[in-house]
Parts: C-alpha cells; sequence; structure tokens
C-alpha cells in the first residue's frame, strides 16, 4: 500500500503547509510500518480502513495536546498514563486489533508445553535419560 497526502488529506481538517509537509513525511513512516506489519493482506477493498487509522494517527500527531495522560498531579509532581501509551508509537491497541482482525491475524495464540519429566530434570539425576524416559544410572567405582 502506498500512503500519500492525497490519501489521507480527505480524513484531515484543513491543514497549513507546515502541517502538510509533516504529514508527507510521517505518511512514509506509516507506509512502511503497515506495509511491514500487513504486506500483501492490504487489499484494495481493505485500503481506505488502513488509511483511515493512518490519518487518525497523524491527527494524533498534529495534536499539540497528549491525550494518553489520565491524570495529572502537581505537588509533588506526578503523571499518570492511560494503557493508550503502551505503545508509544502511532495506533491505539484497538486500532491494532481492529487492523489484524480485518487481515485474519487476530485470536493466534501460543502454548508452551513443558517437555517430558525426564527431560526437564534430567540433569538432575545421575545418570543418562534414555529416550523412552528411563535413566541410566552411572556405577561409581
Amino acid at each position: 500500500m502506498e500512503l500519500t497526502l492525497a490519501k489521507v488529506t480527505p480524513f484531515l481538517p484543513n491543514l497549513t503547509e507546515t502541517q502538510r509537509a509533516s504529514v508527507t513525511a510521517w505518511a512514509t513512516v506509516l507506509q512502511v510500518k503497515l506495509n511491514s506489519r500487513y504486506g500483501n493482506r492490504i487489499t484494495d477493498a481493505l485500503e481506505p480502513l488502513f488509511v483511515s487509522y493512518a490519518a487518525d494517527a497523524l491527527l494524533r500527531r498534529l495534536k499539540p495536546t497528549d491525550k494518553r495522560i489520565a491524570q495529572q498531579s502537581i505537588g509533588p509532581a506526578g503523571v499518570r498514563y492511560t494503557d493508550k501509551n503502551s505503545l508509544g508509537g502511532w495506533f491505539w491497541p484497538e486500532e491494532i486489533d481492529d487492523m489484524d482482525s480485518v487481515c485474519g491475524l487476530s485470536g493466534a495464540q501460543s502454548y508452551r508445553m513443558p517437555a517430558p519429566d525426564g527431560i526437564r530434570y534430567g540433569n538432575l539425576v545421575g545418570g543418562i535419560v534414555l529416550e523412552d524416559g528411563d535413566v541410566l544410572v552411572d556405577e561409581e567405582p
């Protein structure tokens, strides 16, 4: 997918010349990030969704206020951030979840399966663990 200023302009309000330059530069970065994550899964039919999320990310970058701050205190100074700050990047978690789901990437889970006891605890046994799990104990002279 090629992310250009012309594609994101309908989603953005009136931009100044400085903002247009920033959006053009940032769009190149977002294009690389989206293409590296989703690649050829971004079809012509799905492209408007990705362009919309990219425009939202760009608009957040253009706004001077940080919407990721949940609470601030003055003395002693402290800031509590929302969970949206965890990405520290362009997209919010729910946006990534939505893009993943339309591309068929959501719901993937991995499970850790422990090794059999003979292998896990083989280093604690004074011998060799055989393939069937039996332990061949060394005889001391």
